[in-house]
């Protein structure tokens, strides 16, 4: 959920967890620390189990990314807002278990809101750490797939100026937009068509030539230590 507060499970709370937990077992790999965790078991008891830290911080990853990827990728490739449509209502409810109170699970039945960069930008890269730290290829897969489809979604070429791509700058999305890019940035290593993107955001900040913007001063700062090709998407 996206605060202790709400019952609704929100894309900008799952999707960022992934990445610290996919560095975290990558951390603990060589190593034999072990760590405790409670778990509810299908017959709704609680249970403790232990494991060694890389594998219980990789299988979280895992879960979480699975989850936001099984409930909440659109049709066209990106992500929904949140989970929402409580059923019966979108309150806390707790319940007790062998005399101890434990906060209680709520149904959720509707994929809402609006597609935002931010959580695009979040699973690209908790899906390029993973990859990094599997050697499975689905995430990779996955990776590729939403960088061409949040880049079909998000960047609109022409848009404002002739050959520069137009993000959404409203509100809070320039920062969601930084997310995205980062994303992006991320998924190149493994997925060097990745460069098209990244590119996007680099010609923004690059001077405005030869279109003259005299009343905006933008830095000359390299996104990454690459050389941006053409290259299509479609590859």
């Amino acid at each position: 959920t996206w605060v202790p507060g709400y019952v609704t499970k929100h894309s900008c709370s799952n999707c960022p967890i992934v990445r610290p937990l996919a560095w975290r077992s990558e951390i603990y790999k060589e190593k034999a620390d072990q760590i405790s965790y409670r778990y509810i078991d299908v017959d709704g008891s609680r249970k403790t189990m232990s494991m060694k830290k890389s594998d219980y911080y990789l299988k979280f990853a895992k879960s979480v990314y699975d989850w936001q990827k099984n409930n909440l990728m659109r049709s066209d490739g990106v992500y929904y807002d949140m989970m929402g449509g409580c059923d019966p209502v979108c309150d806390v409810v707790y319940e007790t278990v062998n005399g101890v109170q434990y906060r209680k699970h709520v149904n959720l039945r509707d994929k809402v809101g609006t597609a935002y960069s931010y959580n695009t930008g979040t699973m690209l890269s908790g899906g390029a750490d993973l990859y990094r730290a599997t050697g499975i290829s689905t995430y990779l897969d996955d990776a590729t797939k939403l960088t061409k489809a949040s880049f079909g979604y998000f960047a609109k070429k022409d848009a404002t100026v002739t050959g520069y791509y137009t993000y959404e700058l409203s509100g809070f999305n320039n920062w969601f937009n930084n997310v995205l890019m980062r994303g992006y940035v991320d998924v190149y290593p493994a997925f060097k068509n990745a460069s098209v993107c990244i590119g996007s955001f680099q010609q923004n900040l690059d001077p405005c030539t030869p279109v003259s913007y005299t009343h905006l001063t933008l830095p000359t700062i390299p996104l990454m230590q690459i050389s941006v090709v053409a290259v299509s998407l479609k590859k």
